[in-house]
């Protein structure tokens, strides 16, 4: 069972919260008013962090297999709905970093997994899992992917559509596309 769920959230509306496993936690940090939101946890030792300020809308959760690590900063803004939700989904053993004061749109998807094993002709494991870090500040809009090994720098916007494969570590940019570019540096932005 998911430990430290109850007690602490503020407002719990059309929340569902699944663990399959033994010591997987959901950790709050502070006030977080939650809606709308699926977390499913299969393995053991996996973790959630949510910060302080969060407000979550729409979101959904799946981890699969042990010690994975979702950690969400203070003042996170997550705006999804029922029909169009933000996926987060952590597989072997990793992590996804969102920072403070980011905010997510609609129909975002985030995986450290391809999902699918694919190997060279030795045996080897040629697509392996990976760990995501989205900075401080961070503005992602609606439709974007953030795959696998993605590192994003602080102030940086992704617009809608976006593919995000890579490292991003210019701040205050805008990038856009598929795959992703910068198409304007030097910006700031308010939440």
């Amino acid at each position: 069972m998911l430990k430290k769920i109850a007690c602490f959230f503020i407002s719990i509306i059309g929340c569902r919260f699944v663990s399959i496993g033994k010591n997987n936690k959901l950790i709050k940090k502070g006030t977080v008013l939650f809606r709308n939101t699926k977390i499913v946890v299969k393995g053991k030792n996996n973790k959630i962090i949510f910060g302080k300020n969060c407000n979550i809308k729409g979101l959904r959760v799946l981890i699969l297999g042990d010690s994975n690590l979702i950690d969400i900063g203070n003042d996170v803004v997550i705006n999804a709905s029922k029909i169009q939700p933000t996926i987060i989904n952590a597989v072997g053993g990793k992590t996804i970093k969102i920072g403070d004061r980011s905010l997510l749109s609609n129909n975002i998807e985030i995986h450290t997994s391809d999902y699918h094993k694919i190997f060279d002709n030795n045996g080897n494991r040629i697509n392996p899992d990976k760990d995501i870090s989205i900075g401080k500040n961070v503005w992602i809009g609606l439709g974007t992917k953030i795959l696998k090994g993605t590192k994003v720098a602080d102030g940086i916007v992704i617009g809608a559509g976006s593919v995000i494969a890579g490292d991003y570590a210019n701040r205050n940019t805008i990038i856009c596309g598929n795959p992703a570019k910068v198409i304007r540096e030097n910006i700031l932005w308010r939440n």
